[in-house]
């Protein structure tokens, strides 16, 4: 521990080995003018903006592009292809006449040879084939999708129907007459429009 004196000697000598202790200072502007100069010749790095973590391309996706791609998935995950759609074929025996097709009732829907029983909504129509989605299967095995080859009647008395986009039907089948082709919808009243009337049948048969 040095004393005061001691103190006082060491900053005489200190003092005295400054080489610049007899030049005057600065003026306040000349050391402004040199900080500026020094800072403009020196520039700092910029900082990098901060990088957002990454996201799946699916959640970063926006506007049409975007939605057309989940679109484009929820389609290919979703909806079935007529391409593996039950094929049936509406017959056009003129023979199939109102008139002539018995009452139907439950025993008879129950003890008739059918090879499917469901219900189907028609989803597209397009030429001469109806689309329809399966919503209910009372027996056999429909698949999810089904195609039905429409036929038109030329008598008023034909006991076919039409499919109509956007309304509900139930649809029994029967054996096709030939080997590997379509199965045919059993019609005089087997099949149709899916009114409670119907329902009831079907549920009393199958139930």
């Amino acid at each position: 521990m040095t004393t005061p004196d001691e103190d006082d000697d060491l900053l005489s000598r200190l003092r005295a080995a400054d080489p610049v202790r007899d030049l005057e200072a600065l003026p306040d502007d000349r050391i402004l003018r040199m900080i500026n100069a020094a800072t403009a010749s020196n520039p700092q790095p910029a900082s990098s903006p901060a990088r957002s973590p990454r996201r799946p391309l699916l959640i970063g996706l926006t506007g049409a592009t975007g939605l057309a791609a989940v679109a484009f998935a929820a389609v290919a995950v979703f909806s079935p292809t007529t391409a593996s759609a039950t094929r049936l074929v509406m017959p056009d025996d003129p023979g199939l006449a109102a008139g002539s097709c018995p009452a139907l009732d439950a025993e008879q829907l129950k003890s008739s040879p059918l090879t499917m029983a469901f219900s189907g909504r028609v989803t597209a129509v397009q030429g001469s084939e109806a689309t329809l989605e399966v919503t209910e299967v009372f027996t056999g095995d429909p698949g999810r999708q089904v195609v039905v080859e429409r036929t038109t009647a030329e008598s008023g008395d034909y006991s076919g129907f039409d499919l109509v986009q956007g309304q509900d039907y139930l649809i029994s089948t029967v054996e096709a007459g030939q080997p590997d082709a379509a199965a045919e919808i059993a019609l005089c009243g087997v099949s149709g429009p899916a009114s409670s009337e119907l329902r009831a049948i079907y549920e009393a048969a199958f139930g």
